[in-house]
């Protein structure tokens, strides 16, 4: 994009446009749960659960 920003660019006759633009921020999309801990699992106690009977 630096190619674009000549002075005509930057102060030609759209200047007052770009100074009052209004700046919007989108959201990011992440995963809804990505704020929860990540559970450890002990995969030897689940597998003596899992072979009890």
């Amino acid at each position: 994009m630096a190619k674009y920003l000549r002075p005509k660019t930057l102060f030609g006759d759209n200047f007052e446009l770009y100074l009052n633009e209004i700046i919007v921020h989108k959201k990011s999309e992440r995963n809804k749960f990505a704020n929860f801990k990540q559970r450890e699992w002990d995969f030897e106690k689940i597998e003596k659960l899992a072979l009890e009977d």
